[in-house]
């Protein structure tokens, strides 16, 4: 074989080997900084605020704000609950959607005592999307073990008293749901609930 075809063969196969590698390196560095734009799941994120104001005795007007959107509620009570459905994806999974994924499903009223709780009147609120035709999440649930994505499938609740003036942050993090106080009110009812 010619010494000459040998040295520029090799030389092309070094040249490529290093293109390649530097190709790698530089998809390696932009998918990173692109991750790191992301939030972390083991942060907290507010989801949506919580507020209230007593319109008459024991009559609350309560106010529930996502996504820069307001929806007012009527109720009585002693706390207001809300629920969600939520879905954990596998960690292999967080590189297409690092996130969990909720759906705020009911707004309710609770009441200290249990004989309230069976007796006293219910206000039951729905603040699922009616437009939505299909319900992946009983698709999900039915079908759970053939979903590899899915880590985790299940229902919460979050409830914090009723207040004049309280509002309250609702955040979802890694963990599941968390209720912060958003205000003096909010703290002060939080330390007199029994």
């Amino acid at each position: 074989m010619n010494p000459l075809r040998l040295f520029l063969t090799g030389s092309l196969l070094k040249k490529s080997l290093i293109l390649v590698s530097s190709g790698l390196l530089v998809i390696i560095a932009v998918i990173g900084i692109d991750l790191s734009s992301y939030n972390r799941l083991t942060e907290q994120q507010t989801i949506l605020q919580v507020s209230m104001s007593e319109l008459e005795d024991g009559l609350f007007q309560v106010s529930i704000e996502q996504n820069q959107q307001k929806k007012s509620f009527l109720m009585k009570g002693d706390q207001w609950q809300i629920d969600f459905r939520l879905i954990r994806l596998q960690p292999l999974f967080y590189l297409l959607l690092p996130e969990n994924l909720y759906q705020l499903t009911r707004l309710s009223n609770r009441y200290e005592s249990d004989e309230d709780q069976l007796q006293a009147k219910r206000y039951v609120y729905s603040l699922k999307d009616n437009n939505n035709a299909t319900d992946l999440w009983h698709l999900f649930k039915d079908n759970i073990e053939y979903i590899p994505f899915i880590q985790a499938m299940y229902g919460s609740a979050v409830f914090m008293p009723l207040l004049d003036g309280a509002s309250y942050k609702v955040n979802i993090g890694f963990s599941g749901l968390v209720v912060i106080a958003n205000n003096d009110k909010a703290t002060r009812a939080i330390y007199q609930w029994q």
